[in-house]
């Protein structure tokens, strides 16, 4: 980055993109660009002439963030193009994985981003029976196709019990890093947190909370928000409920801290929520 007398002469950027489920810390499927902007001259006009050169001028603006919004129902190519790709990731992958997995793979990824949930959800079930592996590698892909679809099919293997906790935990992990998450991805942690009630698994509320929390930072006044406003119910309920019937017992009380490091997460309380908490804090005869 060079700047003279206030003006960017020149700017540099070195950009690095790893594929994650390819990779091992910084080394593996890593992809490298570098990119150069120099400012080769100026012009100095006045805004007068400015308009004169530019009649048509702008009257609305859009976001430069990239729309990930898939189209509102997939083609029937896209879903044969899908069931194809899941077959020819089982003819390369596990467990005799061949170098072209990773080309098959992220074409899976980039197609299965255009199915709607009802599609989605569809191709799951018959991943059995498509193909030897086809279930495990559709279950492998969902967090890595990041749309509002796998979270919803996540969602519903997560509160079913179809997947092993541990593939669970490894999911919400993964969720929680969702950047810009929509109300209705919002409302589908809401699911998983209903789900996660009296759980002593902290890996749902947290992950769950710590999508709201996303969803807050680029929303105003999200505590507005009436999905939110059901999870923060949702969670000052719950602490509320096993407070009152707290007699000492060990697995309460690390629920009770889960659930506030869940609303702390999201960052948003009830005024009445607040009060009942200022009363626990200053109450020396608190059970916790």
């Amino acid at each position: 980055l060079t700047i003279d007398n206030n003006v960017y002469r020149e700017i540099s950027c070195l950009e690095t993109h790893l594929l994650v489920p390819f990779s091992n810390a910084s080394s593996g499927a890593l992809t490298t660009s570098r990119s150069r902007l120099e400012l080769k001259g100026e012009e100095s006009y006045s805004s007068n002439e400015f308009l004169e050169q530019n009649s048509e001028l702008v009257d609305g603006r859009a976001t430069l963030i990239f729309d990930h919004t898939p189209a509102v129902k997939p083609t029937h190519g896209e879903i044969k193009a899908a069931r194809e790709l899941l077959v020819e990731m089982c003819a390369v992958g596990f467990p005799n994985i061949k170098r072209e997995f990773i080309d098959v793979f992220t074409n899976f990824l980039q197609t299965a981003k255009s199915l709607d949930y009802k599609t989605l959800s569809t191709l799951l079930q018959r991943s059995a029976s498509t193909c030897t592996q086809g279930r495990n590698h559709l279950l492998e892909s969902l967090p890595y196709i990041g749309s509002t679809a796998s979270y919803k099919v996540m969602r519903d293997e997560i509160v079913s019990s179809k997947v092993t906790k541990e593939m669970a935990h490894s999911w919400m992990t993964s969720l929680s890093f969702i950047t810009r998450p929509d109300e209705e991805t919002v409302e589908t942690f809401y699911s998983i947190l209903d789900f996660a009630k009296n759980k002593l698994d902290p890996e749902y509320t947290l992950g769950a909370t710590a999508v709201v929390h996303s969803f807050c930072k680029h929303h105003e006044n999200c505590e507005e928000n009436l999905r939110v406003q059901q999870i923060i119910n949702l969670l000052e309920t719950e602490f509320l409920s096993l407070y009152n019937l707290f007699r000492g017992d060990r697995r309460h009380r690390d629920r009770m801290v889960v659930l506030l490091k869940g609303l702390g997460n999201v960052g948003v309380l009830s005024p009445q929520f607040v009060e009942h908490l200022e009363w626990v804090i200053r109450d020396d005869e608190a059970p916790v």
